[in-house]
């Protein structure tokens, strides 16, 4: 998958977190409004040399940032 971010930084050696200045929402996020502005906060958590944690906190107009999604990726 490839992505862009604004900017970076390590936190606590084992994850990498990136910014996404602007996207739309999906629709189909339950309260989340489809087609509403939002910046995102990723943060790729490195569990072990077969697990990688990825995080979203999405930030909507006039909220404060909250976590929308979160998944493992496993090395099979």
């Amino acid at each position: 998958m490839f992505g862009t971010s604004v900017d970076d930084k390590i936190e606590d050696g084992r994850a990498i977190v990136l910014y996404v200045s602007g996207f739309t929402t999906p629709s189909g996020f339950g309260e989340i409004p489809p087609r509403e502005w939002a910046s995102q906060r990723r943060q790729l958590i490195v569990q072990d040399s077969d697990a990688t944690v990825c995080r979203q906190y999405w930030t909507l107009p006039h909220s404060a940032p909250f976590l929308a999604m979160e998944y493992t990726y496993n090395r099979t």
